[in-house]
């Protein structure tokens, strides 16, 4: 065994034992990158930062596990996969739910809400273009209280929205001094609430009352976690689409399905799956 690799779990016991801060669930490779990040950043050596969380710095121990929290996100993130959900998906679900009910998603991992308001666009662009009306409820969850804040906020700053189209910003934007705020009408739409996918006693946010949902996005979160969690998220979201919803992952993470959970994929290029069962 390695010496960053002995480090590392010796950490994670601390973190546990001292603490009561559980951060086993995360994929060693990624506690151990994050441990030397953060340890570079403090410019102590590796045994002076030890001792101070053995001999009870509470505060660097917090600091450590919210590390561990990415809360990286982008507006249109992946092209690709959004231009599948412009083009085909959405589409597809606005047809087969018109006049029926509501279109549901849920955007896990939201961080600051980039992701759940570029769907949002993306629906209100449809209403606009095909002169339709249909109601649509996107719940937007993490587990950061500071990130869901942010996200309800709405107010992004200019470099946060350099992915956007100039339509788009147009449209759906306004000028707050050197910042931009989403439109009242997108943040209606879409709603944050702190909930955390590793909770063993639900299948979906409590919000949404009973899951069901068209469309599960949750890009870019699984890769932090080990095998066993990752396979437990999934199952989670799976069961909470309707029956031909469709789940959307990251593209490092598509293969962590291999035809399971009752997924099927949609495209051979995307990391988009369909659940197999159909309506």
């Amino acid at each position: 065994m390695d010496e960053k690799r002995i480090e590392t779990l010796e950490i994670i016991k601390i973190l546990k034992h001292t603490y009561d801060l559980d951060v086993s669930m995360f994929a060693e490779s990624f506690v151990e990158k994050t441990l030397h990040n953060r340890i570079h950043s403090t410019t102590q050596e590796i045994n002076v930062y030890f001792s101070n969380l053995v001999s009870g710095n509470k505060e660097e121990a917090i600091l450590l596990r919210e590390s561990l929290q990415n809360n990286f996100s982008d507006f249109f993130r992946d092209s690709s996969v959004f231009a599948q959900l412009e083009r085909k998906i959405l589409p597809k679900l606005i047809e087969e739910n018109k006049n029926q009910r509501e279109i549901r998603v849920w955007s896990a991992g939201c961080s600051t809400g980039q992701e759940p308001y570029s769907i949002a666009m993306l629906l209100e662009d449809y209403m606009s273009f095909n002169g339709e009306e249909f109601r649509y409820r996107i719940i937007a969850t993490d587990n950061s209280e500071t990130a869901l804040e942010y996200g309800r906020n709405g107010e992004y700053l200019t470099s946060e929205i350099q992915n956007l189209k100039l339509k788009h910003i147009n449209k759906y934007f306004t000028e707050q001094g050197e910042n931009h705020l989403i439109s009242e009408k997108i943040r209606d739409n879409v709603k944050f609430y702190t909930y955390d996918v590793l909770d063993q006693s639900s299948v979906s946010p409590y919000e949404s009352v009973f899951g069901d949902f068209d469309l599960v996005i949750c890009c870019n979160l699984l890769i932090y976690y080990k095998q066993d969690i990752q396979k437990f998220i999934i199952n989670k979201l799976a069961n909470s689409l309707s029956d031909s919803g469709y789940l959307i992952l990251g593209n490092a993470e598509q293969n962590l399905v291999r035809g399971e959970f009752g997924l099927k994929k949609h495209t051979g290029e995307h990391s988009i799956f369909h659940k197999k069962t159909g309506r």
